[in-house]
């Protein structure tokens, strides 16, 4: 990562170590284990790294490397602040919120000084699709970035959603 995307990224690992190192990478659906959250954020930044790589040779990209794995680093950063782990279990503190990305973008402006580009911004907000501002035969909406973070996301929690526990190794 460029170094202010990688100063954020450490200083959000410290500031939110009790939590974000613990939790699952959902309730449910993909990374369900302690410390999961971590092993998707991490797989989903190694499929990036051979996603930009391989798509780069054969056609141009018009963002850099960092800024795909600052906005996958970020892109689940709203279960940091919904979950925590009381007597062992996994409670939320409110459902999946469409407006998380409004929520982070606040937060990393305020507490770390860095306001996201638009780009950042649009991948931040379509990570986990389109949604209800999908148009058909209207304009595109998920934007370049936001379509490698996307892809990367939906590969780790669809494809690889029971693996990653070790952290050294794409084995397991």
């Amino acid at each position: 990562m460029e170094p202010e995307h990688k100063r954020i990224a450490e200083m959000i690992c410290e500031d939110y170590k009790d939590i974000i190192f613990v939790i699952p990478g959902s309730a449910s659906k993909h990374q369900t284990w302690k410390g999961g959250y971590v092993s998707h954020i991490e797989e989903s930044m190694n499929l990036a790294v051979i996603l930009y790589h391989q798509l780069r040779v054969r056609r141009p990209l018009d963002f850099s490397l960092s800024a795909a794995l600052f906005c996958l680093f970020l892109h689940d950063f709203d279960k940091v602040q919904r979950y925590r782990i009381v007597d062992g279990k996994l409670q939320s503190k409110g459902a999946y919120d469409t407006d998380y990305v409004n929520t982070t973008r606040t937060i990393i402006k305020e507490s770390y000084g860095y306001t996201l580009t638009p780009e950042e911004f649009n991948a931040l907000k379509y990570a986990h699709g389109e949604g209800d501002d999908f148009q058909p035969g209207g304009k595109r909406v998920m934007l370049p970035l936001a379509t490698l973070v996307h892809c990367c996301d939906t590969i780790s929690a669809r494809i690889w959603h029971n693996y990653g526990t070790l952290h050294d190794s794409w084995e397991a």
